[in-house]
Parts: structure tokens; C-alpha cells; sequence
């Protein structure tokens, strides 16, 4: 297993720019009345996403729907908590969108919750989403409260979590339908993106899940295990047979599989993850098999983290890589239900020496590039150098060109300068956290998605003492307890 794709010369400074909620799934399973005289509970078909402000004002939006408080597009990175329904229908309620004059906002289908919040000021902005009027159907949603803002609480442990912390329980706002998996958004127009990304069990992250026997451990690594993560390869030899069995059934399930090629000859410059294909003619051979068992299907192909950076090669080295490059981002992207994004570094590296580098690797063959692969750095940040090297290659004639950012272990941001030592701040830095899990809802069109491409819980190499290579479990179980308590993800519960 791979242990170590990051561009440490890359990496770069910044405060962490917290969103996230408390908003977290599920206080009981949901009932469906059933047997003679007795009616069904409606159906809730449409996921309601959530997204916090970094004033923690909560906003809850069905599917599609980018509205914020402040009119402003953002991803709504929580992801989905719960079901509801987009339009009225019998034994359904509607669920009130009121806001303060601070632009704190509540929802509730309690008349009231609803009664007492504008005698207190809020103004009704209307129904957002229909939810269960019986007790019997669905889980009760509970409002907790702290100053003028709201937090949603949909399990116990939650409910409990925000209990300790200082939120008032104000009772349940409304019931909805639980969801124990995570949900990708629906979009058009996004290519292999438009479908939700291959979830696979054949990983590290869900096999220490699966094998886990605490209960808190297991609800931690549970949040990993859940949430899809691209799949690297590495140099295998029978690349082509792997790839086509990934790819037939992420088909079946109307689902397209992420990769990261990471087998380009002197990988990381025979550091911590050095290794790679033996020569330039392995390599073209095994790009054509990973075409081949891709086979047409749709797919999204991130292309060798760390590859842009030569400076260990020879100018020979260093024109054979460009041209190695080029012929996967070529090759791969030849069927158009294949987008390829050619790793570009990270924010803190230098766009006027990046964006020839990606012009020579040929960037123009590919739907764009990755930014922060197995990086820290804010979204934010890193959207920003996104868009600096977009306007770069818009001014060197290649334009139209996207890209995605890696979120896997950003929710805290880079550690700050100097506060690791003579340890690298790219290796297994200690109080990071999960960031956004993966969805195409970015709030910008040239950022195809947030994803996650790093493995959270790979050991980035034996960078402190003790430190192993592969799988780190106490590093995992910090990134989500960090995540949850942080409000950073919303807490997928065990199925």
C-alpha cells in the first residue's frame, strides 16, 4: 500500500478556516406503520444537506440547492444528515426556515418552536423541506441552542456531545428519515462526476473497521471506512485485470471509481515512498492496461502526486518524466468518460514555475489538475492557488481547464511553522483532522469537486519515532475524533 504521495516543497502556511456542524444522524430507527386500517409513512426521497458558517449559523438545504445566509455559494460539506421531502403530501409537515436580525437561523415544523421564535424576533422565511407530521414515522431531529445559534443533534451521542458542551436542549425540531451511508449529491453536466464515487471494502481504512472490537473505536474508524476514498495503484503487474474488476463493479452500482496512478519510475525521488516502475517502457505499457481495464466506463484518474517535482532528476531524468507524463494524461484521457487530473502541488509553490511545468507535462490533454493531494492546507487556501495557476494557463493559451481538491486531512490546516521539530510538517503532523468528505456541490465552476485521494489513516512514513509505514490506526481514530468534535464532518452512525 502506498504510504507517502505528498509534494512536501509545496506545502504552506495558513489558519485553519473552520466550517462544519454539529448536526450529526439518527436518534432511533425509523418506524413504517404498517398491518390493516393502518397507513404507511410518507416517503422522504430528497437528502437534506447541511453547512455551518464560521459564525455557526446552520443551514439546511435540500439536494441541488447552494443558498446561504449570506447569498454566497459554498459547498455544503457536511453532506447529507437525513431525508426529507421537496414537496408537500399527505402526512407531511412543513419544516420552517426562521432567521434572526443577526442572521442566525432555526428550523422547526413545531408550531411552538416556530410561535415563540418570532415573538422573539426571528422572521418566518417559509417552508424549506417537508418532513413527518405522525411520531410514529421517522427519528426525532433535536434543536440545541447557545446564545442565537443552532445545532441539530440526531443521535444520542450527539444529542449528549452537545449537552456537555453548553447547548440547551429545546426539544425536537422535527423527524426525518436517518441515513446510515454517505450520499453524493446529484449533479449534470460533471461527467463521471455526476455519479457517486466508488465505495470500496477492499481497503485498510474498512478492514481496521471491520476488525475493531471497541465500540468508540469503531464508531471512529466507521466515519473513514464510509466515506469513499480513491484507490491507488501502484505498479502491479496485472494492472489491467485489477482496474477492470474495480471499474465493473463500481458499473453495477452506477457508481465511478477514483484511482491515483503512483508507479512513475524514481517516485518521490527514493524517499519515504520511493519506488515505481522500473523503466519508461513498463511504464507506457502499464498506462495502456489501466486504459484497458477502465474499458470506456466512467472514471476519475488522478496522475502521480509528487511527479512535477524533479529536482533529484538529471535533464535527461527530467525530459523522460515530462514525456512519460504526457503519454498518461493522453492516453488516459482519449475516452471521454475518463477525467484525468494531473497532480499540481500544492499552495506555497510558485504558479510561474508550476504552470510551465504543467504545460510541458501536457496539461491540455487533461480535464485539469489536483491540488493538495495528501496535503493539510485549508480548502480555501488551496482554492486560491487553484485559481492562480487557472489564470496562468488561461494567459499561455490553454484555458477551460478544472480542478479538485484534496480534503481527506485538511479540517485543521497545516501545522504552524516550526512546531514540528526536525519532522517534516507533511509527515503524520499530530492534531490534524478529517476535512469535508467528498462532493462535486463546490460553489465554483472551475472546482470540479472536493474529494478525498489520500487514504485518511496511510501513514505518511516512519516520520516520528514509533511511526509505522501502512496503516497508522491511532492516527485514523485522531483524525475523526478531531473531525467530529470540531464539527468538521457530520457523524455517519454504524449501520
Amino acid at each position: 500500500m502506498i504510504t507517502k504521495p505528498s509534494l512536501r516543497r509545496g506545502l504552506w502556511s495558513t489558519a485553519a478556516v473552520i466550517v462544519g456542524a454539529m448536526i450529526i444522524c439518527l436518534l432511533g430507527p425509523s418506524t413504517t406503520a404498517s398491518g390493516p386500517g393502518v397507513e404507511s409513512c410518507p416517503a422522504l426521497p430528497s437528502p437534506v444537506y447541511a453547512e455551518r458558517s464560521s459564525a455557526d449559523a446552520t443551514t439546511l438545504a435540500l439536494d441541488g440547492s447552494t443558498a446561504t445566509s449570506s447569498g454566497a455559494e459554498r459547498p455544503w460539506q457536511l453532506g447529507a444528515l437525513f431525508s426529507a421531502s421537496a414537496a408537500p403530501g399527505r402526512g407531511l409537515i412543513g419544516a420552517h426556515l426562521l432567521i434572526d436580525p443577526t442572521g442566525g437561523r432555526l428550523y422547526s415544523s413545531d408550531a411552538r418552536q416556530i410561535g415563540d421564535a418570532v415573538r422573539r424576533g426571528y422572521r418566518d422565511a417559509g417552508v424549506r423541506f417537508w418532513v413527518p407530521e405522525s411520531t410514529a414515522c421517522g427519528v426525532g431531529v433535536r434543536r440545541f441552542v447557545r446564545a442565537e445559534d443552532s445545532r441539530y443533534a440526531t443521535t444520542s451521542t450527539a444529542a449528549q456531545s452537545l449537552a456537555a458542551a453548553g447547548w440547551r436542549d429545546q426539544g425536537i425540531a422535527f423527524r426525518a428519515e436517518p441515513l446510515s451511508e454517505f450520499r453524493w449529491p446529484a449533479t449534470d453536466g460533471k461527467g463521471p462526476l455526476d455519479l457517486p464515487p466508488y465505495l470500496s471494502t477492499d481497503s485498510a481504512g474498512w478492514s481496521a473497521f471491520r476488525d475493531a472490537t471497541d465500540p468508540a473505536e469503531r464508531r471512529l474508524l466507521y466515519q473513514i471506512a464510509a466515506t469513499p476514498i480513491a484507490i491507488w495503484l501502484g505498479g502491479a503487474a496485472d494492472i489491467t485485470s485489477h482496474v477492470a474488476q474495480i471499474t465493473a463493479a463500481a458499473a453495477a452500482r452506477r457508481q465511478a471509481p477514483h484511482f491515483v496512478l503512483y508507479a512513475i519510475p524514481r517516485r518521490d525521488c527514493d524517499g519515504y515512498a520511493a519506488g515505481g516502475l522500473a523503466d519508461p517502457d513498463t511504464y507506457r505499457r502499464w498506462i495502456d492496461g489501466i486504459r484497458a481495464g477502465i474499458g470506456g466506463r466512467p472514471a476519475v484518474v488522478v496522475v502521480e502526486p509528487d511527479a512535477i517535482g524533479m529536482s533529484c532528476l538529471s535533464p535527461a531524468e527530467a525530459t523522460e518524466r515530462l514525456a512519460l507524463l504526457r503519454y498518461a494524461l493522453r492516453t488516459l484521457s482519449a475516452d471521454p468518460d475518463t477525467w484525468v487530473y494531473l497532480h499540481a502541488g500544492s499552495a506555497g509553490l510558485d504558479p510561474a514555475v508550476i504552470v510551465p511545468t504543467l504545460i510541458s507535462a501536457g496539461i491540455e490533454h487533461a480535464r485539469g489538475f489536483a491540488v493538495n493531494v495528501a496535503g493539510f492546507d485549508t480548502t480555501s487556501n488551496e482554492v486560491d492557488y487553484g485559481k492562480r495557476l487557472l489564470r496562468g494557463l488561461a494567459a499561455a493559451g490553454i484555458a477551460d481547464k478544472h480542478f479538485v481538491v484534496d480534503t481527506s486531512r485538511n479540517g485543521s490546516g497545516r501545522p504552524a511553522a516550526g512546531s514540528t521539530g526536525d519532522v517534516p510538517r507533511w509527515c503524520n503532523p499530530r492534531g490534524r483532522s478529517l476535512g469535508e468528505r467528498p462532493t462535486p456541490h463546490t460553489g465554483d465552476d472551475q472546482v470540479d469537486a472536493l474529494l478525498w485521494i489520500k487514504p485518511p489513516g496511510e501513514s505518511d512514513g516512519p516520520c516520528y519515532e514509533g511511526d509505522p509505514t501502512g496503516w497508522f490506526g491511532s492516527y485514523a481514530i485522531g483524525l475523526a475524533s478531531r473531525a467530529l468534535a470540531r464539527g468538521t464532518i457530520a457523524e455517519l452512525p454504524l449501520p
